[in-house]
């Protein structure tokens, strides 16, 4: 399959993985907490990867938003590094009715 399949699919387990066990999402002595939190947070920051995926990917963030301290930063700033990479300073710089405007209407 396509890097998108392949990447949708990874976003898909991980879904799972949160809805068997969220405290992986959380618990950071949970032995799974990095391989999961980096998973999350690169997929956010993919530079390839399609605003769509990107929106899917933001559906799990609440799993996330019990976290503090270094952690609670790493995810802030791979927020802030997706918010800055895909969503224009102004709403109106996508025509609207586009795959790109829709995309990021979804998102927000």
């Amino acid at each position: 399959g396509s890097p998108a399949e392949s990447k949708m699919a990874v976003l898909t387990l991980l879904a799972k993985v949160l809805q068997i066990d969220s405290s992986v999402s959380f618990n950071t002595n949970h032995e799974a907490f990095t391989a999961v939190f980096n998973t999350y947070t690169s997929l956010l920051t993919d530079q390839n990867l399609g605003l769509n995926l990107k929106g899917q990917a933001l559906l799990i963030l609440p799993f996330f938003t019990n976290l503090t301290g270094e952690k609670l930063n790493d995810l802030k700033n791979a927020l802030d590094q997706l918010v800055a990479s895909n969503f224009p300073m102004r709403s109106d710089e996508f025509p609207k009715g586009t795959l790109k405007h829709n995309n990021y209407v979804d998102c927000t």
